[in-house]
This record gives C-alpha cells, sequence and structure tokens, in this order.
C-alpha cells in the first residue's frame, strides 16, 4: 500500500496513519483496511488518499478491526499539527 501511493503521488507522502498491536499483514483484508485507513485519513485532511501511507505494527495474520479507527477519525486529526519535513 504504502510502496503504491508512494508511487502514485511522486514519492510524497502528507500524512502517516500508524496503528499498533495488530498488524495488516497476513490478513485476507489487509490491503483493504489499510486503503480504508488512507482514505479516512485524507478525508479529515483534505488530500488525495495517495498521499497517505500506513504503517501498522503488532500480532500479524490477527483481522484488523476498522470501527474503531473508523469512529474515532476526527478527533485524531483534531491532534495533528503541521510541520514541513525535508525530502530524503
Amino acid at each position: 500500500m504504502t510502496k503504491a501511493h508512494l508511487e502514485a503521488s511522486g514519492h510524497t507522502a502528507k500524512a502517516v496513519i500508524a496503528n499498533s498491536k495488530n498488524a495488516n499483514t497476513c490478513n485476507v483484508d489487509g490491503v483493504e483496511k489499510a486503503q480504508r485507513m488512507c482514505e479516512l485519513a485524507a478525508a479529515e485532511l483534505s488530500i488525495d488518499p495517495n498521499e497517505v501511507i500506513v504503517a501498522s505494527t503488532g500480532v500479524i495474520g490477527q483481522v484488523l478491526p476498522i470501527e474503531p479507527i473508523e469512529s474515532h477519525i476526527k478527533e485524531l486529526a483534531k491532534g495533528l499539527r503541521q510541520t514541513a519535513m525535508t525530502r530524503l
């Protein structure tokens, strides 16, 4: 997901959405959940979903419940601050 988004955005990300305790890898719907996370974050930040990258870590193979992310994305976005980062 992240590699595809970086390629689509010209290797520039404007946001990272991360979760821990539960990885999205080796799950039947892991890619779909990662894409949904990007869409949720992008909608709150008024950016393209391709400008959002995902970081998930934790238990592999366990289904990631998307509902807590969906229900708290507005709160998460309110806690953000804008900073400039240098392109590596």
